[in-house]
């Protein structure tokens, strides 16, 4: 019975270290143009409209607990920033090239944007 319980601490321990946490933030843009690009590295989904609103969706899912995200997002590390060149518009994350360590460890961000 006790290796029974030490063995449940055990693991227990390991999946509690080894938790992820998922959000979905959601931004609304005007824009002019139907040229629009993401730039930054994520898996992309496209909806085509005729409209002068565009919706960008970013699911992000990170190695670390709920709280580290949530910080993370306060501090702005997802926040979109557009660029207008020409006839196209440019969405990129900046704060997103920087590598980010907790503990050690370098948090491993997993991006999908939906537009």
């Amino acid at each position: 019975m006790k290796n029974l319980i030490l063995f449940l601490v055990f693991f227990g321990y390991i999946f509690c270290g080894y938790s992820q946490s998922t959000k979905t933030l959601v931004r609304s843009f005007r824009t002019e143009t139907n040229n629009i690009e993401l730039l930054f590295e994520c898996e992309k989904e496209f909806r085509y409209w005729d409209n002068e609103h565009i919706k960008v969706v970013i699911d992000i899912n990170i190695n670390k607990n709920e709280n580290i995200l949530e910080t993370l997002i306060k501090i702005g590390r997802y926040s979109l920033k557009e660029e207008i060149y020409s006839d196209m518009l440019f969405l990129t994350l900046p704060k997103l090239r920087t590598d980010m360590k907790v503990s050690g460890d370098i948090i491993i961000d997993d991006i999908k944007g939906k537009l």
